[in-house]
């Protein structure tokens, strides 16, 4: 399956695959100079295919088995202004400070040989960062926000059997959990108690247009 962004950019906004070979290097003698802002976000996922028992609401009270997986989360992101410099383009220096690159991720599992499958364990990492770099505007603030969320519980339902197994089906199973973390809501303790639980909060840092899946 191609790569394809979980957000496309919209308004014909440039993708890496329309910016390859446009951007511009650090020059010190540039033509072109200024202040530019460059955006670089991350983020790295530890998993386990795992059951929890939940409550089925039934009196007397039994018990649904309900699968997912187990994460542990890093995410960060941070945007920086410094002093840039480079050569003009066909546009001049309006635009010369422009660079993007996509976001792509990598399963690598610890419990099958099948290339791009999940298996019941392992690692999502980032494989490129997502970054962009533009001239700064007057609104842009330096930042950088990371976040570590344990036992995250991620549930799984109406999956077929043997989907971790398989690469595409498990790239579907990527885009939805990477959609969902960026969402926020999903439900995890750090101290592994259930009076700690808290949910994931939204990820609003992250540009979905840089993730390719």
């Amino acid at each position: 399956m191609a790569l394809t962004p979980i957000n496309p950019p919209a308004g014909g906004a440039a993708t890496a695959q329309t910016v390859a070979g446009t951007a511009r290097d650090y020059i010190s003698s540039g033509t072109c100079s200024g202040t530019a802002f460059t955006h670089e976000q991350r983020l790295t996922v530890a998993y386990t295919l795992t059951t929890r028992v939940d409550p089925n609401g039934a009196w007397l009270p039994g018990s649904n088995t309900v699968s997912g997986l187990s994460l542990t989360v890093y995410a960060n992101v941070n945007g920086t202004r410094g002093d840039f410099s480079t050569s003009a383009n066909v546009s001049g220096c309006t635009n010369a400070a422009n660079m993007r690159q996509d976001q792509i991720f990598d399963i690598s599992s610890t419990t099958t040989a099948t290339a791009g499958a999940l298996g019941t364990a392992g690692m999502i990492t980032t494989a490129s960062a997502g970054t962009f770099r533009r001239w700064a505007n007057s609104s842009d603030v330096d930042f950088y926000d990371t976040g570590n969320f344990q036992r995250v519980w991620f549930p799984l339902e109406g999956m077929p059997a043997g989907f971790n197994n398989n690469a595409d089906l498990s790239k579907v199973v990527l885009r939805q959990l990477i959609s969902q973390i960026l969402d926020g809501g999903l439900h995890y303790s750090n101290d592994g108690t259930a009076a700690n639980v808290a949910s994931v909060p939204t990820q609003t840092r992250f540009d979905r247009t840089l993730i390719r899946i």
